[in-house]
C-alpha cells in the first residue's frame, strides 16, 4: 500500500476521533479546528495518492463528518452529563412534578361543593375565599357581586368555576 494512502486514511480517522471527542470535551472549538486540519490534510494525502481516493476522501468528509457529529451529539444528549448541560429534568424531577400535579389535581377536586364568599366582583373572573384560601375563580352563570356566597361547581385544570348560593 502506498504511504500517502495510509497517511490519508489515518488522518481522516484522526479527524473523526477528534470530531467525536469535541462533543464530550469542552474546548471552545480548538478540537474541532484540529479535526478540520486533520481532515483537510488527510484529503490532501489521498489526492497525492490518486484523484479517485482524493474525491472519495472529500465524499467521506462531507457525508460522514456531519453524520458522525450529529450521531455523537444524539448519544451525548442521553447521558447524565448531557441532560444536565441542556437543562433536561432528571427522572426524579419528572416524578416529583408528576406527583405535585396529581396532588394539586386532588386538592382542587376536593373543592367541588365547597362554599365560600366572593372577595371581588366576579365579571366573570375574580377572587373568592374558599376554605380560608383566596383563589381566582370563574363565575359560571353571570356577574356575581362582591360579598355574595358562592359554591364551587367545577374544578378542573387550574380553573375553578363557582355559582352564587341562592
Amino acid at each position: 500500500m502506498d504511504e500517502m494512502l495510509i497517511w490519508g486514511l489515518a488522518l481522516l480517522l484522526l479527524a473523526a476521533l477528534l470530531l467525536a471527542s469535541e462533543v464530550f470535551i469542552p474546548s471552545a472549538g480548538i478540537i474541532s479546528a484540529l479535526a478540520a486540519i486533520a481532515a483537510v490534510s488527510g484529503v490532501a494525502c489521498l489526492f497525492k495518492h490518486s484523484n479517485e481516493w482524493g474525491f472519495a476522501g472529500i465524499g467521506m468528509v462531507v457525508v460522514f463528518g456531519p453524520l458522525l457529529f450529529f450521531g455523537v451529539v444524539n448519544i451525548w444528549r442521553n447521558t447524565a452529563f448531557g441532560r444536565r448541560a441542556i437543562g433536561a429534568p432528571t427522572e426524579a424531577e419528572v416524578l416529583k412534578r408528576s406527583e405535585d400535579a396529581e396532588t394539586e389535581r386532588r386538592r382542587l377536586a376536593a373543592l367541588v361543593g365547597a362554599e365560600g364568599i366572593a372577595v371581588t366582583d366576579l365579571r366573570p373572573v375574580g377572587v373568592a375565599e374558599i376554605k380560608g384560601e383566596r383563589m381566582e375563580v370563574f363565575a359560571e352563570t353571570r356577574l356575581i357581586e362582591k360579598g355574595t356566597k358562592v359554591r364551587v361547581t367545577i374544578a378542573e385544570g387550574n380553573q375553578i368555576k363557582v355559582r352564587p348560593l341562592v
